[in-house]
């Protein structure tokens, strides 16, 4: 009689996917592509939107607690890059400001205007 082994009794190294803590100062990464990419996503927002974000109505919280983190890190991190202005960002290279804001924008359609 052959038994199966279950994933969890201890004879195997359990399946990780390469995770491991992400370091929060490299958490993004912006290359020379910035603009191009973020002209892309405005693209895709204005002609398939429906089909390119989806949210459930109760992560609101957490989607600001993204773009929370972002307004935050991006021009501490990338002062060439995003500078913080009130409750706007400034995309440097982009030459557009994307504000904290944009209801009735979901806060992460918000938050991904501002990175790749």
């Amino acid at each position: 009689m052959t038994f199966a082994r279950t994933p969890f009794d201890g004879s195997s190294v359990p399946f990780t996917i390469g995770l491991r803590p992400l370091d929060p100062d490299e958490w993004i990464e912006p290359d020379d592509r910035l603009v191009d990419q973020l002209e892309q996503k405005d693209a895709l927002y204005k002609s398939a939107f429906e089909t390119v974000f989806a949210a459930e109505p109760d992560t609101i919280e957490a989607q600001r607690e993204v773009l929370d983190m972002l307004f935050e890190h991006l021009p501490a991190r990338y002062p060439d890059l995003y500078r913080r202005r009130g409750d706007q960002m400034e995309i440097v290279p982009a030459k557009r400001s994307i504000f904290l804001d944009a209801w009735p924008e979901a806060p992460l359609v918000t938050a991904s205007r501002l990175v790749q």
